[in-house]
């Protein structure tokens, strides 16, 4: 058996998951008691969820296991159009701040 996070062949440790993915998981806000999106559709679906539901782009990316860099490329690749507006929003609104 092999961590759930996919592309990691580490043994997991707690949850299904290996010890880094759980702590990563714990740093980035999630309860580590939720089950862990292992798929990128279904990471793009937590995703979509936490930004209808009012949470800040940059902060539902990290939740997710992405920088928003990353989640807007995800979005883009997958035909995500729902939410790369907002995450485009988000990245325009801070390079405009600096």
């Amino acid at each position: 058996m092999t961590c759930l996070w996919i592309g990691c062949d580490r043994a997991p440790s707690r949850r299904g998951i290996c010890g880094r993915h759980y702590q990563r998981t714990l740093a980035a806000g999630m309860k580590a008691s939720k089950p862990i999106p292992v798929s990128v559709p279904e990471r793009l679906d937590e995703l979509a969820h936490l930004l209808w539901g009012g949470e800040w782009p940059t902060r539902a990316a990290q939740r997710c296991g992405w920088t928003l860099a990353g989640a807007e490329s995800a979005a883009r690749d997958h035909g995500r159009h729902d939410i790369l507006s907002s995450l485009m929003w988000e990245r325009s609104y801070v390079e405009g701040a600096a």
